[in-house]
């Protein structure tokens, strides 16, 4: 993984994301399909990571990185709506760590 500095967390993510987000799971404990309200922050997210993939450091196409959970969602649903928590990614690389697949 690049070192990327820290992206500071956008003004209006608290409100349509983390709360949205929690509550959300409050009203919903046995289904893991969460809503990916983070992805309305994507742009900003790729803009913080200057659009390189944050694990093997290559440029992204403008909108086709994708926001991956650091620590995985099944493991802390706790941090699946914190910004602190999201990468943006390969695409290629998301998919195949969501299939098991070795990244290397």
């Amino acid at each position: 993984m690049i070192q990327v500095k820290s992206v500071p967390e956008p003004e209006e993510f608290d409100q349509k994301v983390r709360k949205k987000g929690n509550d959300w799971i409050r009203k919903n404990l046995n289904n893991t399909d969460y809503p990916s309200y983070w992805s309305a922050f994507r742009a900003n997210l790729a803009e913080g990571f200057e659009n390189r993939c944050g694990y093997a450091a290559m440029w992204l196409p403008p909108y086709q990185g994708h926001v991956d959970h650091f620590i995985a969602q099944k493991d802390a649903p706790e941090q699946v709506y914190e910004w602190h928590n999201y990468r943006y990614i390969s695409p290629t690389l998301n998919c195949r760590q969501k299939t098991g697949q070795n990244l290397a």
